[in-house]
C-alpha cells in the first residue's frame, strides 16, 4: 500500500500527503471533502456494523472492509450507488447523472465523459486506481474491460494534453469502440 500512496507518485488519494490534482472542481465532492482534505484508512474501510462489532479498517462483514452497506464488486455493471465507496467523497451527480461540463475535468465540449462513460456502465473502477497510481489523475485501466492498443499499457493508454486547454488521448478498446486515439479537448 505504501507504494501505491507514494507522495511521489503522479497521483494518489490523499492518505500520505495532500493530493496533486488541485484543479478538481469543488463541486466534485460531497460532505464537506475539497481538493485539500486529507483522508485516512477509515475514510473507506470501516465496519458499518461498528456500534456492535467495533469500528475501523481492520473488520467488516463487507468485501474490501469497505465502508457502506453493499458488498461493492470492481465489475463492470455496478456502479456504486450514491453515498457508496467513491461517493461518500465524490458527488454522484457530478460524475454519473449530471450532464454539466463545469463540475469535471473530464468532458469533451459540451460532454461530461464521466457521465458517458458511467451510462455505459463503466465503473469508476475501469480507469481509475483506487488507492494511486504512476499515471495522473489515478489512471489505470482495468485490463478485464479494457484493452490496452499500440504498445501502451494499463497506465499508459491515456496521454495528457498540456497545450491548449488541455485534455488527452486514449489509446485503448473498450464498450466496443476501438479509440486508437480518441482525443478529446476541454
Amino acid at each position: 500500500m505504501a507504494q501505491e500512496f507514494n507522495p511521489n507518485n503522479a497521483s494518489f488519494h490523499p492518505l500520505a500527503a495532500q493530493g496533486r490534482n488541485q484543479s478538481i472542481p469543488t463541486a466534485s465532492f460531497v460532505n464537506g471533502w475539497s481538493q485539500s482534505s486529507m483522508l485516512y484508512c477509515s475514510s473507506c474501510h470501516n465496519n458499518p456494523n461498528a456500534s456492535t462489532q467495533g469500528s475501523g479498517p481492520h473488520g467488516s462483514p463487507l468485501l474490501h472492509i469497505l465502508l457502506g452497506s453493499v458488498n461493492f464488486k470492481s465489475v463492470e455493471g455496478q456502479i456504486p450507488a450514491s453515498g457508496e465507496v467513491c461517493f461518500n467523497c465524490h458527488s454522484y451527480s457530478t460524475y454519473v447523472t449530471n450532464s454539466s461540463t463545469t463540475d469535471t475535468n473530464f468532458r469533451k465540449g459540451g460532454d461530461n465523459l464521466h457521465r458517458t462513460h458511467a451510462s455505459q456502465n463503466a465503473t469508476c473502477y475501469t480507469c481509475h486506481d483506487t488507492h494511486g497510481s504512476e499515471q495522473l489523475h489515478l489512471i489505470n485501466f482495468n485490463t478485464a474491460s479494457v484493452t490496452p492498443l499500440n504498445g501502451a499499457n494499463s497506465q499508459s493508454a491515456w496521454v495528457e494534453i498540456t497545450s491548449g486547454n488541455g485534455g488527452g488521448s486514449c489509446f485503448l478498446s473498450c464498450h466496443n469502440e476501438i479509440h486508437n486515439p480518441l482525443t478529446y479537448t476541454r
